[in-house]
């Protein structure tokens, strides 16, 4: 199965996340499902002002 594109991943959360939705369906657990990286993107969309899906 290919791998999904870093940019890819990108423009899908960002989104989701200006448009407000609750959550971001995914299988993709290298970048966008990772736990480390999920705690980064909270971190950053709280200090933007907006609420993570």
């Amino acid at each position: 199965m290919p791998q999904p594109s870093v940019s890819g991943d990108a423009i899908h959360v960002a989104a989701a996340t200006v448009h407000g939705m609750e959550y971001v369906l995914t299988w993709n657990v290298q970048h966008m499902a990772n736990p480390n990286k999920r705690i980064h993107f909270a971190t950053l969309c709280l200090r933007l002002g907006l609420v993570p899906p």
